[in-house]
This record gives C-alpha cells, sequence and structure tokens, in this order.
C-alpha cells in the first residue's frame, strides 16, 4: 500500500451560545504520499477514536468524515460534527484522566482504514471542560501577566477595559489588541485591533445575525438565524447570497430540476423539460450509427449498421439497407433504398433516388430524378433535375444540366448551363446559359466557356469561348478538325491578379499552407510547410509534414510528418502518418496507409487495405483493394487484383483481372483483358484474355520463358503458324500462300553458321564485308549490307543499313545510316542521322545532323557540317554549314522551309497558307504597313489609319501613368504621375489630382477628384467619392462615399449610401446598404445590418443579420447566423442563431457581461478539481456535485 503521511493541526473553539450547543473543535491536516507529494483535489476518508487512560485505552468516542482534499492537499473538518459510531463529545468527561486521539484515513475515499498514529490530547476546550465539571469558580492569578479587575481580566494589562469581559494586550511588530466584549457594552463580541486595521465579530444589535466587519463598517460576511450567509451583504435572501451578483435558494430542488435565474440575480430551482438526447425527441432517433432527425426521417431503415444522417421531413423515408447517406431537406433522398455514399442537401434533392451511388445534391430539387445514376455532382436549384441514369456529371448553377436523363460525364457551371442537353456526354460547359439552346438536344464533346458561349450550337466537339451568343465566338474549335479560330486579334501580351483568402472562420493560411474547413490543418507547426487542405478535418493531425494536398472529408486526417501526398476523396490517405509521396483520388482510396510511399490510388476504395506497401498504382474503383504490403503493382480496372495482399510485381489491366476469389500473394504477373487471370494465384504468369478463361489467347511463363497462343498465330492475315510442334530439328517453311508448316531444313542455325555474318562484342553484322575491321569489344552496332560498317574499329551504338554504309567510320558513335553508301565517308562524327541513298554521304566529323531523303546534304566534297536537319529528295544537297534546316524536293538552296537554329529564324519561301483559308503575300510591304485579307483568303500589305497606341483611340488616352478607356474617362486629369486607370464611361471623370485609383465600369468613381488609393468595380460604384482607401465591387457599391475612408463594399448596394463611415466591410447584396456615418462595421451577407444608419462597431454574418429594429443608431452588437438578431433593438447585444427567433440560441449582453443559453448547458462529470481554475469557474464532479471557484476555494453549491 502507497504510504501516507499526515500534517495535522487541531484548533479547539469552545461554542457556548447555548448551554446545550453541539460541542466540536477543528482539525486540519495536509495529505501526502510517501516522496511528499500533496495529495491534491483527492476524495479521502477519516475516522476519529478518543480512547480513555492511555493510547491503547477504551474507545469512548469513534465517528467518520468523508471529504475532499484541496489544491494544497488540504483538508478543514470538525471533530465532533460526523458520522457518529460510538459515544459523543457532550457524553466525555474530561475531568477524568488522559485523553487520547487516534486519527485513521483511507486515501481512497472509502473504509478500508489506516491508522496514522495515536497522540495524547494535552488541552480540550474550555467550555467541554467547564460543561463536563460544572466549575464555576472565578479566574485566579497564577502569575503575573492576568489580572481580574471588577469582574474583568486582563492578560497583558493590570487595567482591562471596564466594557471587556477579556482584554489581551502584547508587543508585536504593530502594537495590537484583542477585546471579548459584554453583550451590553456594544455589538462587538470580539475586537481585534492594531494600528494598522481594526475587525470586529459582532452579534448584531437586532440579535438575528452574527457579522465580520471592519470596525464600524459593512459586514463582509453575514450569517442570519436562518442560516442564510451573506457576502457583501447583510440582509441576505437566500442561502448564500453573493451581493451584486445573484442569491443561491435556501433549499434544494427535487431530482433533475435546475437553477434558472430571473435575471436580476435570483436563483430558483425549475424543471426543465427539454429533451437531453435524440431519442427523446418525437420526430427524432439514432439507430444503427444512423441520426434521423424530422417526421419520417428514415422512416424504413434495417437498423444495421448503415451510417446514414437524415434531417428533415421525409428524409431518406424509404431507405432500408443504403448506407454511409446524407440527407437534408424535406424528403431528400425521398426513394432511396439500397443506394450507397449518396449526399443531398435541399428540397427533394435527389428525390428518385433508388439505387444511385457517390451522388451529391446540394439545392433544392437538384438531382430530382435520379433513379441509378452514379457519382453526379449537382449544385443549384433544380440542377440536373431530370437525370436519372447519367453517371460522372457535374452541374453547379440553378438549372444547369436540368434536362440531362442519360448523358454521361458532363460538366456544366452556371445558370441553366447546357439547360436543353438530354442525352449528349462529355460536354464541359461554363457560363451564365452556356450551351443553354432553345430545343431538347443530343450533343457531345463540346467545351463552351463565357456568358451564354455555344447558346444555339447543337452539334458536336465544338469549342467556344466568347461572353454572349454570337455564332462567331472571340475563340472557336472543332477538335474533331483539329481547327482553333481567332475571330479577333490575337495578343500574346497581357497581365492576371492573385488573389488571397479572406478571414473566413473555417480557413487560414499558415507558413505558405492553406486550410480550407473546420479542423482542417488544426495541428499545423505554421513552419514552411507548404500544405494545402480543403475539407472538414482535411490534414488535421499534421505537425511537420510538408508539400501535402489534401481535398475531401478528413483526408490524409491522420498524417503528421508525411511529406508530397496527394489525396482528394472522402477520406482519401485517411490513416496515412509518414508515408511520402503517394496520391489518392476517390472515396477510401489508400484508406489505410500508414507508411507506405510512391503510391497512385485513383477510383472509390482503390487501394483501400494497403499500409506500408510501395511504388503501387491503382486505377479504377477499389483496384488493388486488398493490397497490404505488397510492392511494385499496377492495378488498372474495376477491382483488378482485388484481393492480393502481399504480392508484388503484379501488371494488371481489365474489368476484375487477377480479381481472385479469396485473398492470394501472387506477384510477378501480367494480366491484361476483360476477367483476365481471374482465377490464377500463381506467380510470373501473363494472361492476354477477354473472359476468366484458364486458356487464354496469350498465355504465358516468365519464370520459365514460355510464351503460348492458344489458338491460331496469324501475321497480317498474311500468313499463319501450324497449331501443332514439329519434330526436332524442323523448321518453319511457307508454302507461299500463307500456310507455314514444318519441315526439315539443314540451313544455318544462327548467325554464326552463316557465310557473311556474324556476332560478335555484342554486335551483329550481315553482308560481305560488314565490321570487317570491328575490334571486338562491347561496342553493340548492327550493320546489314556489303561492307557496311566496314573500317569500324571501336566505334559504338552504331546502325547501318545498306551498302557501304558508314564504310569509312571508325570511332564515330550512335550514328544510325540506312541506305545505299549513306554517311559512307563518315570517321569520327556521332549521333547523325541519314536515311536516303547517299545521304549525308561527303559528311567526315560533323555531328548531330538528321538528313532524310535521297542524296540530301550530299555535298560535292568532304566537310564535317553539325546540328543539321534536311528532309526530301536532294534537300540541303550543296549547305556545308551548321545548325540549318531545309524541307524541299531539290538542291534548291531557297527551299521551301527553311531555318536556322541557332539564330531562331524560320523562313517559308513560297506562298504562306494556313488551313487552305487565307494565304500570307510573299513579299514584305512598305514600313507601317498591316496585312489586310480580302475576305477570300488574300492577305496583302495596305496602309492602316487604325490605333497603334491607345492616344490613337477616340475614347482613349494614356496620360503620364494613367490610363483611361472609354468615353469621358479621366476627362479632367490634371496630367501629373497620379497612376491611375479608368475603364468605362465616363469613369474617373471629375479626377484632377487624385492617385493610385482604379475604376472599372460606367461612371464609377465619377466624382473624385482628389481621392486616393480607391478602387471601383462596377456601374456607379463609388459616384460621389472623395474619401481614401475605399474598395467598392458591384453596381452602385459604395455609389454615396464622400469623405468615409478605409471602407470595402462588395456586392451590388454594398455600403450603397455610406457618406463619411470609415473602416466598414460590407459582402453581400444590400449590405450596409442605408450606412451613412456608421464606423468600423462588418456585414457579410445579403442584407447584413441593411437598416443600420450611424450605429458603430457592429459585425453581423448571414442572409439579413443585424437587420435591426430601428437600428439606424445600434451600435457594438453581433449577430452571427441567418436572419441572426433580426428585427431586434439595443446596443451592444450578442444573437447566435439560424433563425430571426427572439430567444436566440446563444444571447449576451456586451455591456452588463452577461450570456444565456436557450437551452440546456452541458457539463461533463470529471472526477478531479479542475487545474489553473479562475476565480467563478464552475466544474460538476463524477460525484454529481455542483462545485465553484470562490474566494480561491472550491466551494459545493449543491
Amino acid at each position: 500500500m502507497k504510504k501516507i503521511t499526515l500534517s495535522m493541526v487541531m484548533i479547539t473553539i469552545a461554542i457556548t451560545v447555548l448551554a446545550q450547543s453541539p460541542q466540536a473543535f477543528k482539525y486540519q491536516a495536509v495529505a501526502r504520499d510517501n516522496a511528499g507529494n500533496v495529495l491534491d483535489n483527492q476524495n479521502v476518508t477519516f475516522r476519529f477514536s478518543i480512547l480513555q487512560g492511555s493510547a491503547s485505552g477504551t474507545v469512548i468516542f469513534l465517528e467518520t468524515h468523508e471529504a475532499i482534499t484541496n489544491e494544497f492537499g488540504l483538508v478543514n473538518l470538525e471533530i465532533g460534527n460526523g458520522e457518529p459510531e460510538i459515544g459523543s463529545l457532550a457524553e466525555i468527561d474530561w475531568s477524568t484522566g488522559e485523553k487520547f486521539l487516534e486519527v485513521e484515513l483511507d486515501p481512497a475515499g472509502g473504509y478500508t482504514f489506516t491508522s496514522m498514529g495515536t497522540t495524547q490530547l494535552l488541552s480540550v476546550p474550555y467550555s467541554l471542560y467547564s460543561e463536563s465539571t460544572g466549575d464555576t469558580s472565578r479566574w485566579r492569578k497564577n502569575n503575573d501577566d492576568l489580572y481580574f479587575t471588577n469582574g474583568n481580566v486582563g492578560i497583558g494589562t493590570d487595567n482591562p477595559h471596564s466594557w471587556a469581559k477579556l482584554d489581551v494586550r502584547g508587543t508585536f511588530t504593530v502594537d495590537g489588541y484583542t477585546y471579548l466584549t459584554r453583550m451590553d457594552g456594544g455589538e462587538a463580541i470580539l475586537d481585534l485591533y492594531n494600528t494598522i486595521s481594526d475587525w470586529e465579530l459582532v452579534a448584531a444589535s437586532d440579535n438575528n445575525r452574527f457579522d465580520i466587519r471592519k470596525w464600524g463598517g459593512v459586514a463582509a460576511l453575514s450569517i442570519s438565524d436562518n442560516n442564510f450567509i451573506g457576502i457583501g451583504t447583510s440582509t441576505p435572501a437566500g442561502i448564500l447570497d453573493i451581493a451584486g451578483a445573484y442569491c443561491f435558494p435556501a433549499i434544494d430542488g427535487t431530482s433533475g430540476q435546475v437553477l434558472q435565474t430571473d435575471g436580476s440575480g435570483v436563483l430558483s430551482w425549475n424543471n426543465d423539460a427539454g429533451a437531453t438526447e435524440i431519442n427523446d425527441l418525437t420526430d427524432g432517433r439514432t439507430q444503427g450509427n444512423c441520426v434521423f432527425l424530422g417526421s419520417g426521417a428514415g422512416a424504413n431503415d434495417d437498423g444495421s449498421d448503415n451510417r446514414n444522417v437524415a434531417v428533415g421531413i421525409d428524409a431518406l423515408n424509404t431507405n432500408t439497407s443504403g448506407a454511409w447517406n446524407t440527407a437534408n431537406g424535406f424528403r431528400a433522398l425521398f426513394l432511396n433504398t439500397t443506394g450507397n455514399n449518396n449526399t443531398a442537401n435541399g428540397y427533394q434533392a435527389l428525390y428518385s433516388n433508388t439505387e444511385g451511388e457517390r451522388n451529391t445534391a446540394n439545392g433544392h430539387s437538384a438531382l430530382h430524378d435520379n433513379m441509378t445514376g452514379n457519382n453526379n455532382t449537382a449544385n443549384g436549384f433544380q440542377a440536373l433535375y431530370f437525370n436519372t441514369i447519367g453517371n460522372h456529371n457535374t452541374a453547379n448553377g440553378c438549372q444547369s444540366l436540368r434536362s440531362n436523363t442519360t448523358g454521361t460525364k458532363n460538366t456544366a457551371f452556371g445558370y441553366a448551363a447546357n439547360y436543353y442537353n438530354q442525352e449528349g456526354s462529355n460536354n464541359t460547359i461554363i457560363g451564365y446559359q452556356a450551351g443553354l439552346g432553345t430545343v431538347f438536344h443530343n450533343k457531345s464533346g463540346n467545351v463552351f466557356l463565357g456568358f451564354q458561349a455555344g447558346y444555339n450550337d447543337t452539334t458536336d466537339n465544338k469549342l467556344y469561348i466568347e461572353n454572349s451568343l454570337s455564332s462567331n465566338p472571340l475563340i472557336y474549335g472543332e477538335f474533331d478538325n483539329d481547327l482553333v479560330r481567332i475571330n479577333g486579334d490575337l495578343d500574346v501580351t497581357g497581365s492576371f491578379l492573385n488573389f488571397g483568402i479572406d478571414d473566413l472562420l473555417d480557413a487560414k493560411t499558415l507558413g505558405n499552407s492553406v486550410f480550407l474547413g473546420s479542423g482542417a490543418g488544426a495541428n499545423d507547426d505554421g513552419t514552411d510547410n507548404q500544405n494545402v487542405a480543403v475539407g472538414i478535418d482535411a490534414l488535421t493531425e499534421n505537425t511537420s509534414g510538408n508539400r501535402n494536398t489534401a481535398t475531401g472529408y478528413r483526408a490524409l486526417y491522420y498524417d503528421t510528418t508525411g511529406q508530397s501526398n496527394t489525396a482528394t476523396g472522402h477520406q482519401a490517405l485517411y490513416n496515412n502518418t509518414t508515408g511520402n509521396y503517394n496520391t489518392a483520388t476517390g472515396t477510401g482510396a489508400l484508406g489505410l496507409n500508414t507508411t507506405g510511399d510512391f503510391n497512385i490510388a485513383n477510383g472509390f476504395y482503390a487501394l483501400l487495405g494497403n499500409t506500408t506497401g510501395n511504388y503501387n498504382t491503382a486505377n479504377g474503383s477499389r483496384a488493388l483493394g486488398f493490397n497490404t504490403t505488397g510492392n511494385y503493382n499496377i492495378g488498372i480496372g474495376y477491382a483488378a487484383n482485388f484481393y492480393n495482399q502481399e504480392g508484388s510485381n503484379n501488371t494488371i489491366i481489365g474489368h476484375e483481372a487477377g480479381m481472385g476469389t479469396s485473398v492470394h500473394n501472387k506477384s510477378g504477373n501480367v494480366f491484361l483483358g476483360f476477367q483476365a487471370g481471374y482465377n490464377d494465384t500463381t506467380d510470373n504468369k501473363l494472361y492476354i484474355e477477354n473472359s476468366s478463361s484458364s486458356t487464354p489467347l496469350i498465355w504465358g511463363d516468365f519464370a520459365n520463358d514460355t510464351l503460348r497462343i492458344n489458338g491460331t498465330f496469324d501475321i497480317n492475315n498474311a500468313y499463319h503458324f501450324p497449331l501443332s510442334d514439329g519434330t526436332s530439328g524442323q523448321v518453319l517453311q511457307t508454302n507461299g500462300s500463307g500456310v507455314l508448316s514444318w519441315n526439315n531444313d539443314a540451313g544455318a542455325t544462327s548467325i554464326n553458321g552463316l557465310s557473311d555474318g556474324r556476332t560478335i562484342g555484342n554486335s551483329v553484322f550481315l553482308g560481305s564485308g560488314a565490321g570487317a575491321n570491328d575490334d571486338g569489344t562491347d561496342n553493340r552496332n548492327v550493320a546489314v549490307g556489303r561492307d557496311a560498317l566496314n573500317a569500324n574499329i571501336s566505334g559504338s551504338w552504331n546502325t547501318a543499313n545498306g551498302f557501304q554504309t558508314l564504310y569509312y567510320n571508325t570511332i564515330g558513335n550512335y550514328n544510325t545510316a540506312n541506305g545505299y553508301q549513306s554517311l559512307r565517308n563518315n570517321t569520327t562524327g556521332d549521333k547523325n542521322t541519314a536515311i536516303g541513298y547517299a545521304a549525308n554521304y561527303w559528311n567526315q566529323e560533323g555531328s548531330n545532323n538528321t538528313i532524310i531523303g535521297f542524296q540530301a546534304g550530299l555535298g560535292t566534297s568532304l566537310h564535317n557540317k553539325s546540328g543539321n536537319v534536311f528532309l526530301g529528295y536532294q534537300a540541303g544537297y550543296n549547305d556545308t554549314t551548321d545548325n540549318k534546316l531545309y524541307i524541299q524536293n531539290s538542291a534548291s538552296s531557297t527551299p521551301l522551309i527553311y531555318g536556322e537554329f541557332d539564330n531562331d529564324l524560320l523562313r517559308v519561301n513560297g506562298t504562306f497558307d494556313i488551313n487552305d483559308a487565307y494565304q500570307f503575300p510573299t513579299t514584305d510591304g512598305i514600313s507601317g504597313q498591316v496585312l489586310q485579307t480580302d475576305g477570300s483568303g488574300v492577305l496583302s500589305w495596305n496602309n492602316d489609319g487604325g490605333a497603334t497606341e491607345i492616344n490613337d483611340l477616340t475614347d482613349g488616352k494614356t496620360v503620364a501613368t494613367s490610363v483611361f478607356l472609354g468615353s469621358a474617362a479621366g476627362a479632367n486629369d490634371d496630367g501629373t504621375i497620379n497612376q491611375n486607370v479608368a475603364v468605362g464611361d465616363s469613369a474617373l471623370n471629375a479626377n484632377t489630382s487624385g492617385h493610385y485609383c482604379t475604376a472599372i465600369g460606367s461612371k464609377a468613381l465619377f466624382l473624385n477628384t482628389e481621392g486616393n488609393g480607391n478602387t471601383a468595380i462596377g456601374t456607379r460604384a463609388l459616384y460621389h467619392n472623395e474619401g481614401n482607401g475605399n474598395t467598392a465591387i458591384g453596381g452602385f457599391a459604395l455609389a454615396d462615399n464622400e469623405t468615409g475612408y478605409n471602407n470595402t463594399a462588395i456586392g451590388g448596394f454594398a455600403l450603397a449610401d455610406n457618406e463619411t463611415g470609415i473602416s466598414n466591410t460590407a459582402n453581400g447584396r444590400n449590405s450596409l446598404d442605408l450606412n451613412t456615418t456608421g464606423s468600423y462595421n462588418t456585414g457579410i451577407g445579403t442584407m447584413a445590418l441593411s437598416s443600420n444608419m450611424t450605429g458603430n462597431n457592429n459585425t453581423a454574418i448571414g442572409y439579413q443579420a443585424g437587420l435591426f429594429s430601428g437600428g439606424a443608431n445600434k451600435s457594438g452588437s453581433v449577430c452571427l447566423g441567418y436572419r441572426a438578431g433580426y428585427g431586434q433593438s439595443g446596443d451592444n447585444k450578442l444573437y447566435i442563431d439560424n433563425s430571426s427567433s427572439t430567444t436566440p440560441l446563444i444571447y449576451g449582453d456586451f455591456s452588463t457581461d452577461k450570456v444565456t443559453i436557450n437551452d440546456v448547458l452541458i457539463l461533463p462529470p470529471r472526477s478531479s478539481f479542475p487545474l489553473n481554475a479562475v476565480e467563478g469557474e464552475l466544474f460538476v464532479s463524477d460525484t454529481h456535485h455542483i462545485y465553484c471557484k470562490l474566494g480561491g476555494v472550491w466551494k459545493q453549491l449543491d
């Protein structure tokens, strides 16, 4: 047993108010273990025994005490007020013999006691002694310091005060006095006095309370005759009344009642009928790890471990065994029965879905008619509404892809994008009404980008980049014809803007990392990790891992130090801790990987089970799903090599190829085709087949270098091999009609068996004189043809095909010559390629030439040209210089296409025609002329009066460092270095000397004259501005601003009426639109703080949040949530709710520092006192008591 020690102090205090009052004396102890450490905040039980006569005498008194040590291990007890077991203090005769006290302790708070020792009581309370003896005689002087005068006793003085029953005086650092006063001599019964302070214990004159107070002052602690305690008040109204704060009731409530305040400091016990868990709700339940909220939600769920969440009337109503679904909204996923992994948010979203899987629908009626379509994503009102069985579609925008029924792999972003498409597939269409059409159609393979781009085009494989419904878009293309057309000017210069991340509540940038989503990157150490995490709890546990990208719910959740991983999908790479260089795309892809490196998984549950396997590639749903430690595997196709666990070096491609029927560990296999090698779990096999047959069309055994064709082996439909083997030594012989048969043949059996062929030093030579002088080392040359590579000695990696090709080569390397006497005179040149009769014939030492064509680059004498590319009959015949390009069909020195690689020059010596659409002139024009088309494909040089710079435009100009485009834009600029940009009719019209301003939009910053550093984008944005540092994006944003500065408004009419207000931020249409002089306000959301006019320091986030009643002058409030604080009034308020309720979930008043929670406040029980607690902190113990830190000590409140 652990040794426990006690440091003990006993204090005896006589209680003599009543003759028969309870008797007790104080006991104080500090509990420590055998190392001297205090046992703090611990339940303990004491047992005290008083023994008669000796330490082993008769027990005449025994009682127990249950207590909790404080943070210092200290307990304070009253012996006599415990749980009695033998006798009582009142029955003890203190005058008869010695008394001894034994202390026993159970440090675990039970009743298994250990004796801590027995000690003699050397003194007892005077009142206890006097009661037991009945002695009423006077005090008797027993030394020179005790005096008795006229009924008063003096200690340390021979002249006690006449009103003091006991007057104690002494010499201390500060002289002090202690008086015990007569009841008729004043209120004080104990007066402690020194020259610094004077405290009194007072029995008040009205005789109904006991006070501790400064002399003559207000009571610091008051105890009334009904046992009410007041702190700071002498008239307590309850069992504990803390002046200026709150008053506790005098009696306990009934079981389950809660303390409730009336808002004026009075606490009372009241019943709380609120639910404590979901299953207490009439329209809510949890079942099989599912949560259902709303009448009819999940009504038919089979109760198994489906892990669904449904919130809304009849949401997931019909579902039986479908799992991992989330439905939020009225009848969302209403008809779903067995579909899995679907997410539906919005009224009747995915309403008709029955078996479709992995669909996501956000918005009213999104994917409404979908039944069995999989892997679709719809965001927006009626997005993909009519889709039934279409797969892999993505629609983002109101009614985007609304009419799609069976079309697949479509992507549409923007209002009504690709609206009328029904069965077309593979379209990517982005923009408002882009690809809308006017009737139902089935176009496929299109890419449309821009406002109404491709609006009327219902054909296939088109590219439109345009901002109107024009049939001649700015950029047009035909993918099936490899055609791109620019319907306008092509300018290769320009710039772009980079946008940062706003200070979102659930987003942050840290150490060059970006985290979006609650809990994302929560533990990142803030160094230069360069991570990106998008999704709830993505990369949550990561500390120092770097260059990771996680997109999806809990993607890379447990990663701590792993680096260069990419995870996209729900819980992709979920368990990865230190694995590096992995790529996972799809729900659960590489989900169980911990330390495996260099793996790639694309598809639902691809490489799901992998833990430490490395260098694996899985592409397809469930591909390599069971792999745990296998390495270097490739699985492409649904469930490819599914059951393999530890096998390595497999390359398996095809639906269920190599799947198996149970766990196995095969290695070194190559399977190709639908279910190829389905049942084979052995090693080093080759299967090429389109079924699960054990006799595939092509079978092989890599271990034995065996290849088998289980059928007829045909070459180009010209000849085919026999089905059976011949006898030993026979050769295949053709009959000239495509039939090969086995026949006896006496010919050579190897190259070296030929009279004009040999192999030497990994080189092959075929032809008389070919490679005749090769030195036999590992040169790895190939020469086919008489005297090919004849003179070569040590030149290596050369290939020569043809009579006397590379004839004189001796040490040249990496040359390729194909054609009669091509590269014949090359001796030491390297890396030359010559194809054609006598191609590059005279070259000796030149290198890096690529010359193709009859006598191309031939020359007329020996030369050493390098780096040339000649293509065509006699192309570059006479050119012996370097780095030239010739494409020609003659020996002309002016080829059709000529180039100089060292000068980056390309020349067309003829007519330059593009796509048979238009032709360039063959001569240059005079200085300043431009190319002009006649519309029939003929371009010619003509004089052009068009603008060559902005100042040439009638509605554009540059002034000093400013640029103005648009009628009257910057009309009054003073021409100094203002560095302004204005684009739009009358933009920055009145500006004279204002600088660093940007205005885009009609009349943006129209009246600004001297305001600096302003940015306005949108019609009449910052129209009246004279202030500085304002940003307005949206029509009429900050339109009336006059001298207000440092304001930011994003959205139509945001801060529209602001005049002099400063440092306001409005994000959302009509947010803060009525604000005139209010400052330091933040409104995020449509109409957020819309009614505020002059109020300051308000913060509102959410649709119509902070739209106060008469809110023109309300200040200092915080509203968070949809319509939070709507219609409310008053300053310095806190509203957190998702409605306009007058009793929000969380309400606060900053002026009084009060917070109200309009629901249940749950304090989880704990087994020990909180460490480092602050004054007023509450907690609930696991013994079901409420404690509060008051005056530095934990007080039990119940």
